[in-house]
């Protein structure tokens, strides 16, 4: 049966000598359990479930705890140990969605923001086990962790930047205003038509308070002339000229809606949609919509604060989804130049999977006058792959250049 925390605090508060009794007995029927039970801390997986009306990942984890006990009793040491399991399975839900490098990094900032209220961050729990030794009692339980509730803790503290693996980040948000049919964006190729509008403005400004390296989207003058509906080829272009990881592409466009007769309030509404993508790639990381509705009777701040609105619920979705899938092991592109024949392409592709731990498929896209496209599956980093060649390799292949998650190789030619 679920338990309350609330609800158990005043249990135990209210019977402590009935509950002590119950305890011990307890204790003597699961005594022989805990000979053959595990008291390891396991992570079950992660479901969704309605908070407050909003949709929040919860995550079931099982935890023990230990509490001392001194002159105040056996019911504080069982409170103490069920506050140490409920602390732990909280440190267990942040280990699940933070490198293990970020905990170490970030220690501070995560004891302060989440460790030391973790009962905050519990919905419920369940007592699996419990046993009174000499000086220590110890409780098992399970717990129901608000992981969706931790994450947000995590992106208000600045963690989310370390935790999605310090991508630089280029916004590129087009937006037309009310009653225009033109958007204004910054790429277009012409200076006077450049504008950076103010739902890019708003969107950065959340990012950079999250703790991300913002890029500032400047292009030189004179520059190649690009269209609101960018390529990828432009897009990544664009990107490795001001030196991006990450591309934040999408519109914003903002309309009056009816207005009320003899009223005057205008109501503003803005629709926003955006996309994140790798810019060496151009894999699709993240995708969010949002829309806002706002009365008000300043044509210049009305807008503005309705896209702010909307920018705050978008800027959520966009950073719990990049978080989670910057830092995943996913696809390398690979490039080998200096191919011979197409039975050297294949050598190559033989030579990946079985020489390179932690690559675990390798797909051929093409070979076109001497130069081969592969496409990897691997647990390894782009760089990892890189190194793994240069050290495994070398007599065959020289590594030419890396990005976050691309390789280009030659191949070298025989001196025979």
């Amino acid at each position: 049966m679920l338990k309350n925390i609330a609800a158990e605090s005043r249990l135990t508060a209210a019977n402590p000598f009935i509950t002590t009794r119950v305890f011990l007995s307890a204790c003597l029927l699961l005594s022989s359990l805990l000979l053959i039970t595990t008291l390891s801390s396991i992570s079950f997986a992660a479901q969704t479930a309605q908070v407050d009306g909003k949709v929040n990942e919860v995550r079931v984890v099982k935890a023990t705890g230990y509490g001392t006990v001194t002159g105040s009793g056996i019911v504080e040491a069982r409170n103490m140990a069920i506050a140490d399991a409920l602390r732990k399975a909280v440190e267990q839900s942040v280990g699940a969605v933070v490198s293990s490098e970020t905990m170490v990094e970030s220690y501070q900032v995560l004891k302060e923001s989440v460790y030391t209220r973790s009962e905050g961050f519990v919905r419920s729990y369940e007592v699996l086990n419990e046993l009174q030794g000499e000086n220590i009692y110890t409780v098992t339980l399970s717990a129901v962790v608000e992981s969706g509730a931790i994450m947000d803790d995590l992106d208000r503290a600045g963690v989310a930047y370390a935790r999605a693996g310090r991508p630089r980040v280029l916004f590129m948000l087009s937006e037309t205003s009310p009653g225009s049919t033109l958007p204004e964006y910054w790429w277009a190729g012409k200076k006077e038509e450049r504008h950076v509008t103010g739902s890019e403005s708003a969107l950065r400004e959340v990012f950079l308070e999250s703790g991300f390296t913002v890029v500032d989207s400047t292009l030189p003058d004179g520059d190649t002339e690009y269209g609101l509906n960018i390529s990828n080829g432009g897009l990544s272009s664009i990107a490795a000229r001001l030196n991006a990881e990450l591309v934040i592409k999408g519109s914003t466009v903002v309309t009056l809606g009816p207005k009320t007769p003899g009223s005057p309030l205008e109501l503003y509404m803005v629709e926003i949609s955006a996309s994140a993508v790798r810019a060496d790639t151009a894999e699709v990381l993240a995708l969010s919509k949002a829309r806002a509705m706002l009365k008000h009777v300043s044509p210049e701040l009305g807008p503005q604060i309705a896209i702010k609105q909307a920018v705050d619920e978008l800027s959520e979705e966009l950073i719990f989804q990049i978080t989670t899938r910057w830092a995943e092991p996913g696809t390398v592109l690979l490039r080998l130049r200096g191919v011979a024949d197409y039975a050297d392409a294949v050598d190559l592709k033989w030579l990946l999977k079985r020489r390179i731990a932690g690559i675990s498929a390798v797909y051929q896209k093409g070979f076109d006058d001497g130069v081969a496209y592969f496409e990897l599956q691997s647990a390894l980093s782009a760089d990892s792959v890189a190194a793994e060649i240069s050290r495994l390799l070398s007599l065959s292949y020289r590594v030419t250049g890396t990005t976050a998650n691309t390789i280009d190789l030659i191949a070298v030619q025989s001196s025979e």
